[in-house]
């Protein structure tokens, strides 16, 4: 409305214009916000995998201010955020395994070793935090996908070290007795670390649409393999552990036991 009391024809449009530029910002924002979830858990855990599994200080003086930045982003961006119980106690318990290892400064025989763990463990802290905020505000999907596809990649290029050896290099190491342990350093981390897509592929080849139940029954190509031949005893009882959490989690059991059997 004009000073006059009537109708001004120009002001309606350019205020309807701006309002609707908004929208459409907004919108392609919520719909690149699950790609973006997906790539940043894929690249940040597959990259901290390939470098020795984050175990030196040259990954951490990396990945910890990005995950810290990306806590921050995310806070600040929601408008409103619940996290739920489950999220809650997995940070209060990385949350504690930071604190208790900094406290083992007092009483440490080498402290100097104890304040590099300080540093590694804050790596697990800042990541677990992070992914879990991302996944509580509406990108769980995107964040476990992610972190699937992680996992085959590591796991695709360790079995390549065994088929193309003249490709990829074939790594050995006098204890390792031909298992495979690259790039993470370690066969009982890289077992541990397929565990972890196996269960979340299982959970996708289950309760997927088609499209992801195919990805995820192909994620379990290179996968299980890669499990055996790490020979880790200790990632077979953590796959059993896993798939019994899964069944007693889940109100659809018998649906979930005859997929994982497929």
């Amino acid at each position: 409305m004009t000073g006059s009391g009537t109708n001004d024809g120009h002001a309606r449009p350019r205020f309807a214009s701006w309002w609707g530029g908004e929208r459409t910002a907004a919108d392609a924002a919520r719909a690149l916000a699950a790609p973006a979830a997906f790539v940043l858990t894929a690249v940040s855990i597959g990259l901290l995998a390939a470098d020795e599994g984050g175990y030196f200080h040259g990954a951490w003086q990396v990945a910890t201010p990005l995950y810290a930045a990306v806590i921050v982003a995310t806070l600040a961006g929601a408008a409103e955020l619940r996290v739920p119980v489950p999220a809650l106690v997995t940070i209060a318990g990385l949350a504690g395994l930071a604190g208790w290892t900094a406290l083992s400064w007092f009483w440490s025989s080498d402290r100097a070793a104890t304040l590099v763990d300080v540093h590694m463990v804050l790596v697990y802290l800042a990541g677990g935090t992070a992914l879990l905020l991302l996944a509580n505000t509406g990108r769980g999907v995107a964040v476990a996908g992610g972190a699937v596809a992680a996992t085959v990649g590591v796991s695709s290029f360790s079995l390549a070290s065994r088929f193309y050896p003249r490709v990829f290099g074939m790594f050995t190491t006098g204890g390792g007795y031909g298992r495979l342990y690259q790039p993470i350093g370690y066969w009982n981390a890289l077992g541990a670390f397929t565990v972890m897509g196996i269960i979340l592929a299982l959970g996708f080849a289950a309760r997927g649409g088609m499209l992801a139940r195919m990805l995820a029954a192909f994620a379990l190509i290179p996968l299980a393999p890669t499990l055996y031949l790490t020979f880790s005893r200790g990632a077979l009882v953590g796959l059993a552990a896993g798939l019994l959490v899964l069944v007693a989690l889940d109100t659809r059991r018998v649906q979930l036991i005859v997929a994982a059997a497929a």
